[in-house]
């Protein structure tokens, strides 16, 4: 299902960088929909944090801009839409499986580290803005992955200040949105 829908997407990483994301951008039911997935996974960093109990996290940050042209084009661009999605991981020691919790509280159980890893470190398909509503030209969204393999609850989030525990922060990707004929939205 995924290879399907990425494939009826424009996918771009950034010239001139090593990024860690893949980006996927398209309009799918008059919606400007995202994918964006973590190409180099620290699997062994995550599973260890998960089998030690603790909850990890990945936070998918999602911008739509327009490009400003004419004389005040050096304010930069516009940013029409921002997004976060953030996803939870845990394991269910008692069932013996990997549980991941989307943004709308649905938990999804997966037995196979496989499946699990397909799930969690990826967004497929999320609906950023309506399409109608959108100027028609010079869009692009840009897109970075957060992953927490330690998540702390408030209060002790002010452990965050205090860098021990390795998350990972991609570069930002850029993909500029086209529709399936090659038009602007």
């Amino acid at each position: 299902m995924f290879v399907l829908a990425l494939s009826l997407l424009s996918f771009s990483l950034p010239a001139g960088a090593d990024s860690n994301a893949l980006l996927g951008v398209g309009v799918q039911d008059g919606y400007v929909t995202v994918s964006l997935r973590l190409i180099e996974e620290p699997r062994h960093l995550l599973l260890a944090r998960l089998q030690e109990g603790l909850k990890s996290e990945i936070i998918f940050q999602l911008r739509l801009y327009r490009k400003q042209k004419g004389p005040l084009s050096f304010l930069g661009d516009h940013l029409l839409v921002e997004k976060r999605v953030s996803q939870l991981a845990y394991r269910d020691l008692f069932e013996n499986a990997y549980v991941v919790e989307s943004p709308d509280g649905r938990k999804s159980r997966f037995e196979r580290e496989e499946e699990f890893f397909d799930c969690f470190l990826q967004l497929t398909g999320a609906p950023l803005a309506e399409a109608s509503g959108l100027p028609s030209r010079d869009l692009y969204v840009l897109a970075r992955i957060i992953l927490n393999p330690v998540r702390i609850a408030p209060p002790l989030n002010i452990i965050a200040f205090f860098p021990s525990q390795k998350g990972m922060i991609t570069s930002w990707v850029e993909s500029t949105l086209t529709t399936p004929g090659g038009r602007k939205p």
